[in-house]
């Protein structure tokens, strides 16, 4: 920062004369910049300084420390909020208001002592207004604040403590957003597979409903996979990048997604914020990982385990650090609106609107759906959330355990239809692997996924270089015993003959030769959908059955086929 002379420089010689008096300074200069020069070399004196120091007030002494305590400067915006700004006076007022023997707040006690200076400076968030102390004032200044009993504890609780909401007004955090991960990265992989256009998010997003188990922390899951480049800019996966993932145990899986968010300048939160609507872009201005990191260590205050009613935490945040995203203390700059009633929120009387809904987001948004946080809504039908807890995986986050999460494997199941089963305690790295290879069927929120082998999937594999006996040799490593016969049957067929038969749109079924269609025709299973014989090969189809017969055809060893007709 500048010097006391190089501040007072600038200054009229009016507003010089003043600051003499005030600091009880005789001038004999007649002009200002010699009258500059004689009242800094007179103030930077220690036994003047220890005068007008010792005429302040405990705000004044505490806004010099709150100065000094950020390296010598703050900006306009968050001094003023504390300490008034100076009036703009011109010499006329001045003379008339007397600011120097009777200043209307702490900012102009300072400011008409000389022990402040205001100056435009350009730093990491943009051009802006900063409060300053001279430099070579700041080595006579307490070096610890005046009034230290007023500080509250370092480590006070944030928030209250309440007791444990009703168990229907629970909703649980979990480890879920691993599950996810491997769902997204299968379904990219598998459109490469199938040779189509890579997705863009909202499709995506919704295609695999059906399959997530965390759809609210979809988005979220998206954005961490393309910092962590697993998702590139054209919506593919990068395949290289995959193992360090899969490969991992859950507790480890979930780390990776959890610090990745916690690291990434890129991933803007407060823009997903529910209730906010950003009108212009603000991404330059957010201060993102400071602002995860200030909630975080808030947050690593409160007990484990212990229910916190969230408004009062909001509250605690606003009493200590109201610009824990604006470092610059700007209120004004940003362009947002509430969604619910169209209106402008700027200025900090709408602090509780936005950084507040924030900090509510934050909680019950990304640390819930990252498995860190459990939340409690004001009740059972109505989902405002209320109160939250931090779970025992938020100690990882914190420090205080290892990323772990019991996990006993399950092995891949095959139902009697066909179907293979695998359960989120299933290695992702094998759901993954089975996931490119078959047709996927909707899950459901117990954690059971479900495939079925089909002509599809199959002929999926083999455009990814994975032959139908490899298929086989995957089922019986994973699923052992429960592999059926017709299921090594037909897979054994596929391998040497390719599909069994072709059911065209008419539908008429042609076969790869006379003893399948006999077998076809012979099985109570399966006869029911034949219709009249259209030569040695084929054969009419019932039409509302091709989809059943592809399925009975398939327990009797059989993979069947469609094709559309040419017409």
């Amino acid at each position: 920062m500048l010097s006391l002379e190089r501040t007072l420089l600038d200054y009229d010689f009016a507003l010089l004369r003043m600051i003499a008096e005030a600091t009880a300074i005789e001038l004999t200069a007649r002009n200002a910049r010699t009258a500059a020069s004689e009242l800094a070399e007179a103030m930077v004196q220690a036994e003047q300084m220890e005068l007008v120091l010792a005429d302040l007030t405990q705000d004044a002494l505490l806004a010099l420390d709150d100065i000094k305590s950020q390296g010598g400067r703050l900006p306009n915006a968050i001094f003023t909020r504390s300490y008034g700004d100076v009036r703009p006076l011109g010499p006329g007022a001045r003379e008339r208001e007397q600011p120097h023997v009777a200043p209307l707040n702490t900012a102009e006690l300072l400011w008409y002592r000389g022990l402040l200076g205001r100056r435009f400076v350009n730093d990491a968030s943009g051009p802006q207004e900063m409060f300053y102390i001279p430099a070579d004032l700041l080595p006579f200044l307490p070096t610890e604040t005046p009034v230290a009993e007023v500080v509250l504890p370092a480590r006070e609780r944030p928030g209250q403590k309440i007791e444990p909401p009703p168990r229907e007004t629970i909703q649980r955090a979990s480890s879920a957003i691993v599950d996810d991960a491997c769902t997204l990265l299968a379904f990219l992989r598998i459109m490469t597979a199938d040779s189509q256009e890579p997705p863009k998010f909202s499709e995506a997003k919704e295609r695999l409903i059906p399959f997530l188990q965390v759809p609210d922390g979809f988005a979220l899951l998206w954005r961490i996979l393309v910092e962590q480049k697993r998702i590139t800019p054209e919506r593919e996966i990068n395949a290289r990048m995959l193992p360090s993932f899969l490969k991992q145990k859950r507790g480890r899986q979930l780390k990776q997604l959890v610090e990745t968010w916690k690291a990434s300048s890129q991933i803007k939160d407060v823009l997903h914020v529910p209730s906010l609507e950003f009108e212009t872009a603000v991404a330059h201005q957010l201060a993102e990982v400071q602002a995860r990191e200030t909630i975080l260590g808030y947050l690593d205050d409160i007990p484990g385990r212990e229910w916190t009613n969230l408004e009062t935490f909001v509250a605690h945040v606003r009493k200590l650090a109201p610009d824990f995203q604006r470092p610059n203390g700007d209120y004004k700059s940003w362009y947002v609106k509430s969604k619910k009633t169209g209106r402008y929120l700027r200025g900090f009387e709408h602090w509780r609107d936005v950084d507040g809904a924030y900090i509510t987001y934050l909680i019950c948004g990304p640390l819930h759906w990252l498995g860190m946080t459990d939340v409690a809504t004001r009740s059972a039908s109505d989902d405002t959330p209320m109160a939250f807890r931090l779970t025992q995986m938020y100690g990882a986050l914190a420090g205080r355990v290892n990323w772990f999460i019991a996990e006993r494997k399950h092995a891949l199941k095959l139902n009697e239809a066909g179907e293979v089963l695998a359960s989120r305690a299933t290695d992702r790295e094998l759901r993954y692997q089975l996931a490119r290879i078959t047709e996927w069927l909707p899950s459901d929120l117990s954690g059971v996924y479900r495939y079925r082998l089909s002509v599809k999937g199959i002929k999926r594999a083999d455009h990814q270089g994975i032959q139908a006996n490899q298929i086989l040799s995957f089922l019986e490593k994973h699923a052992g015993d429960d592999v059926p016969d017709y299921v090594r049957n037909a897979l054994l067929r596929w391998e040497n003959t390719g599909p069994t038969g072709n059911i065209k749109s008419l539908p008429v079924l042609r076969v790869a030769n006379e003893e399948i269609l006999d077998m076809l025709r012979s099985n109570p299973n399966t006869r029911i959908y034949l219709g009249e014989t259209l030569g040695a090969l084929a054969i009419e189809i019932q039409p509302d059955y091709v989809e059943a017969l592809q399925q009975a055809a398939f327990q009797l060893g059989f993979f069947l086929d469609i094709e559309k007709d040419a017409g």
